[in-house]
């Protein structure tokens, strides 16, 4: 009475690719109750329904990964042959002559689609981490997943996929948007994106701030290992070759010693050794060339502004000595001439002559001043460039004039000052006991650092000895020099003697570090006129300026030969 019995066989497999065993289950068929022209159902899908009872998960991911598996051909212009893009950075299009299908459009296999977000592309490939996708609008070819169609349609860029040139229609957007919220929420892509950001940018400063180290290392390096002086650090030349270096990048070679020395001029085309076969200058012969080119733009700005003749002398070893002429411009300093002499030769006439030569050489009416050193001879030779020059202006260097007032009314303050001073330096620094016991002394030490200065050494450190005063009295009383003293009580009075006579003595008396500070003073003034290394014109007329600050800070007037000095007597007195 139930009607025939049929079997479905146990065929199906489960997600790992194993067989399931399922036995055979009976199902009851009403022949009479179906059509003859209604297709049977799947064996599989029927048996997905029964063993899951109508929807079981396990049975539905089956069920779509044998669709997600699914193929079919479809025909697209995208198939065709592909021209080598050139400059655009969209995908390349396709060939406008294909001899396949001549225009028509090529046929390619590609895979069901299985989200709705692949309804917009072709999955030409499937694995189980990422897919193969075409765009079915700009014909672009990139792997990912679901997002990246996402993130390729809707044109969002940074997420590792080109956006697609093709604006999207409404239809796209009506089915991509809201895939768009649930993976931005999901994954959270600005602050991935910022924390990416972030991260990279610690990266490149822990690199940036590596990077500097070394090359601050390699350049004190240069200067510790050369014997360069340090105050050439701030020196524009070396400025400007290090900014050279850095923009030349990191594939940069420097030339050796041969290329650095070759003084040959090019050789065939034209000057600069341009043109077919033609060899270029060398190195020197180049730099010869560009820095007479700056001297005659230099000489040139003259005529509006004017400019300075600097003469100095340079003594050399045996009888012999030169003089160097040098012109301060508008536009920086230029060599005019040198000239050597026997140090007999150098007379009066002879240094008149040798400067009026150099202030002919770059016209007479460009020169406004010409600048001596202060020697009796210098003083007479600026007197006859006065009748050659009469509307020049002549003076003596602001060093001399300096020194000057170091040997007149400074007298008292080396003396009484410098002296001293100069003395417990050395004795500080040579003995092995007292300069570790300053070492270990906190406080300022300024005594211990390299002075850059045009002024005399033993001038400059009384500036220094003066900031180090806490730590100059503090050693003198120190317990660890007294021990020493103890321990060799034999010789304690001939150290105490050799104390006396450096003048330590000084060090415990409020009045001779008075004068140290009205010494400091002084020099304080004359820094700003001779100390500066980019001083174009010496002012020698701010002397005055020098007595009143000492006479100020000494509560007493100065003298000079037994006579008192004011203003009208210094500068009377040149």
């Amino acid at each position: 009475d139930a009607g025939p019995l049929t079997a479905v066989g146990a065929s199906l497999r489960d997600e790992r690719g194993k067989s399931m065993n399922i036995p055979p289950v009976p199902v009851v068929v009403q022949a009479q109750a179906q059509p003859q022209a209604q297709a049977q159902p799947s064996p599989i899908l029927v048996q997905a329904e029964i063993l899951g009872g109508g929807g079981s998960s396990s049975a539905e991911r089956t069920v779509k990964k044998r669709r997600r598996l699914e193929k079919t051909t479809v025909t697209t212009r995208w198939a065709c042959a592909r021209e080598i893009p050139t400059n655009s950075k969209g995908p390349a299009v396709p060939v406008a002559d294909c001899s396949k299908c001549h225009g028509q459009g090529c046929t390619m296999e590609v895979f069901a689609s299985a989200t709705p977000a692949e309804e917009f592309v072709y999955v030409s490939d499937r694995n189980e981490k990422f897919n193969k996708y075409m765009c079915r609008a700009c014909g672009d070819i990139f792997s990912g997943t679901q997002s990246r169609i996402v993130s390729h349609r809707l044109r969002v860029s940074g997420r590792g996929v080109m956006p697609c040139p093709v604006e999207p229609a409404e239809d796209v957007k009506a089915v991509l948007d809201p895939l768009e919220q649930e993976l931005s929420s999901k994954h959270n892509w600005s602050d991935r994106k910022k924390k990416g950001e972030d991260k990279k940018k610690d990266a490149n400063d822990k690199t940036r701030q590596r990077l500097t180290d070394d090359a601050d290392m390699a350049v004190a390096r240069f200067f510790y290992e050369c014997g360069v002086p340090f105050s050439k650090a701030d020196h524009p030349a070396l400025l400007r070759m290090l900014t050279c270096v850095g923009q030349a990048g990191e594939r940069y070679v420097p030339p050796n010693q041969a290329r650095i020395t070759d003084n040959s001029p090019a050789k065939g085309g034209d000057n600069r050794g341009k043109g077919l076969g033609a060899v270029p200058p060398g190195l020197l012969n180049t730099c010869l060339r560009n820095v007479r080119k700056d001297q005659e733009e230099s000489v040139q700005s003259t005529t509006q502004f004017g400019a300075t003749m600097a003469c100095d002398g340079a003594k050399h070893a045996g009888a012999n000595c030169s003089i160097t002429h040098v012109l301060a411009t508008h536009k920086g300093k230029v060599f005019v001439a040198l000239t050597d002499a026997a140090r007999g030769d150098l007379t009066p006439e002879f240094m008149a002559e040798d400067a009026a030569a150099a202030v002919r050489k770059v016209r007479e009416h460009n020169v406004f001043m010409t600048v001596m050193d202060g020697p009796a001879t210098s003083a007479q030779a600026l007197k006859l460039l006065q009748r050659m020059f009469p509307r020049m202006l002549m003076m003596r260097s602001a060093l001399w004039g300096w020194n000057l007032v170091l040997q007149d009314i400074g007298r008292k303050f080396r003396q009484n000052v410098v002296v001293p001073i100069n003395r417990i330096i050395l004795h500080i620094t040579n003995h092995q006991v007292i300069y570790n016991v300053f070492e270990t002394i906190e406080g300022p030490t300024q005594l211990l650092d390299p002075l850059d200065t045009r002024l005399p050494v033993e001038i400059m450190c009384v500036r220094s000895f003066l900031a180090d005063k806490n730590v100059i009295k503090l050693l003198w009383s120190h317990p660890e020099v007294g021990q020493w003293l103890d321990e060799r009580d034999s010789v304690r009075a001939v150290v105490r003697g050799r104390h006396t006579k450096l003048g330590l003595e000084h060090v415990h008396k409020p009045d001779w570090w008075r004068m140290v500070e009205a010494c400091v003073a002084m020099i304080n003034t004359a820094v700003p006129l001779v100390g500066e290394s980019d001083l174009d014109a010496p002012n020698l007329y701010k002397l005055p300026l020098m007595y009143d600050q000492a006479v100020a800070n000494l509560q007493q007037p100065l003298t000079a030969n037994g006579q008192e000095l004011d203003t009208s007597g210094l500068m009377a007195g040149g």
